[in-house]
């Protein structure tokens, strides 16, 4: 469908009118209606204190690449909205439907996500620094590509149906969030930590998790994390997957490999020449380790089930 052309004047008036009757309860002016609205040429950018807006309707608008600042949006509904490359700083979303909206290669900064709705929402290739999201459901949303930096906090999520890839979610805080058929694949978490979170029939495929806390979560029985630190040498991080019995290091595995079974490492590794004795002799034990630690792992389920 052809998007409907606004100027930015026409926008500041639909705009002004919403005002009215917001401040009026509905007694006078106009709820603002962007439906199906190209406002690309216009910047949502407050000067000063953070502006509301609430319950403005922008549904299907074009809202690509457009600058967003000190706003809080609330009870809006940007269904279909396209808002891929926008930057957005100092913003709050609230109570919002957001469903089937493109959010791809946008810059997300200083930004609150509360209590939204994600249905089948995209989120690929966006960056998002020191941003926080609480209460939101993501249902069948994209966060493939996706880079959080700067400690971003989630906290009370739900995440429904969802296969994350390549997604650079390190430095990064997850308290009781909810993973519901959710399958985390070749995705990094340096120096994050998941705590107190629900994981049903969830997990990490092909994952960094080496360097990721798991706290009062069935996670942290499901990985065996090793730190090693040989002399005059950067700290060796490993771990080992309980359940599928693969070994995960970018310390150790240098060609970029991301996983190995347990048991081609210890063949690896007892087959190996050019290695130090010492060294060697380690890491097979470590390895007979982990067939210990894994087998054990396996006898608990079964018993469970």
């Amino acid at each position: 469908m052809e998007k409907r052309q606004v100027s930015p004047d026409e926008v500041r008036q639909i705009l002004s009118d919403h005002d009215l009757w917001v401040k009026t309860n509905h007694e006078s002016g106009q709820q603002a209606d962007f439906t199906n609205c190209d406002l690309r040429g216009f910047d949502f950018c407050s000067p000063n204190e953070i502006h509301p807006f609430h319950s403005i309707i922008f549904r299907g608008a074009d809202l690509s690449g457009v600058s967003m600042e000190r706003l809080h949006f609330k009870d809006c509904d940007f269904t279909g909205a396209k808002m891929n490359q926008a930057a957005i700083l100092k913003v709050c979303f609230e109570n919002c439907d957001l469903s089937k909206a493109n959010l791809s290669l946008a810059r997300i900064s200083t930004t609150l996500m509360l209590d939204n709705q994600f249905y089948e929402t995209r989120f690929s290739k966006s960056k998002f620094i020191a941003c926080e999201f609480e209460g939101n459901a993501f249902h069948k949303a994209s966060l493939d590509n996706i880079d959080t930096v700067k400690q971003c906090k989630m906290s009370g999520n739900r995440f429904f149906d969802m296969n994350p890839v390549y997604a650079n979610l390190s430095d990064t805080e997850f308290f009781d969030n909810k993973f519901s058929h959710v399958a985390f694949m070749q995705c990094v978490f340096d120096h994050s930590r998941f705590k107190r979170c629900q994981f049903i029939q969830s997990g990490f495929l092909d994952s960094y998790v080496e360097k990721c806390r798991f706290e009062q979560t069935e996670m942290q029985n499901r990985f065996m994390q090793v730190q090693i630190m040989p002399p005059q040498r950067d700290t060796v991080h490993i771990t080992c997957d309980l359940g599928l019995r693969t070994i995960m290091s970018r310390d150790l595995f240098k060609d970029e490999k991301v996983s190995m079974r347990l048991d081609d490492f210890i063949k690896g590794i007892s087959a190996e020449r050019d290695m130090d004795r010492a060294v060697k002799e380690f890491l097979i034990t470590l390895g007979k380790t982990f067939q210990e630690a894994c087998n054990n792992y396996k006898k608990n389920n079964d018993h469970i089930r």
